[in-house]
């Protein structure tokens, strides 16, 4: 009972760190710079705000009604999600990159070739052989974030490749840069 009561808690107090996060980069006048990172937030705290109004509201719903809302809210948000997630990597890694135009342009080219074959790929799960479209959208969004896990290794990748021998130049125009290969030596 009382690990229920914590998961509850903690709920709650992820909606509310959200929210905070919002107000925090809306007030600060950060969101020009950090958009992604606040739609993020925004998704999150409004997909989870829903899911607990709609878990108070079972009882009143029906079981197959609230499942089918709770399937879409959920699943719907997590591939909303996953699409922010990504554009944050690529944000990190441009803010990271940018005294080495070269390197971020490379870099740049690869997503965008990784992410079209990641989109093809998805799309092509819709002409599957019996597929449902709750089928389609669990299998596409599932795809979706194990590309974005292979994007972000591949922006990982370019950035470590450069971090060597730009030690040196990079650091002194980059505090990101610099305080990364501080971290890994």
């Amino acid at each position: 009972m009382v690990s229920q009561s914590l998961l509850t808690f903690m709920g709650y107090l992820e909606i509310a760190i959200c929210v905070i996060a919002l107000c925090f980069i809306t007030v600060k006048r950060q969101w020009r710079d950090y958009w992604t990172l606040g739609s993020f937030l925004a998704v999150r705290a409004v997909s989870d705000s829903t899911l607990v109004l709609l878990f108070y509201t079972f009882h009143r719903l029906g079981h197959h009604s609230a499942y089918v809302a709770y399937f879409y809210i959920y699943w719907t948000a997590f591939a909303i999600e996953s699409v922010l997630a990504l554009l944050i990597v690529y944000s990190i890694y441009r803010l990271t990159m940018e005294p080495l135009k070269g390197l971020q342009r490379f870099g740049s080219i690869v997503f965008c070739v990784v992410a079209g074959i990641s989109v093809v790929v998805t799309v092509g799960w819709a002409f599957a052989p019996y597929t449902t479209s709750a089928r389609f959208l669990i299998a596409a969004i599932s795809h979706l974030q194990r590309n974005q896990s292979v994007l972000t290794l591949c922006m990982l990748l370019v950035v470590f490749c450069a971090m060597r021998p730009a030690e040196s130049r990079a650091a002194a125009r980059s505090l990101v840069l610099a305080s990364v290969w501080a971290c890994w030596r």
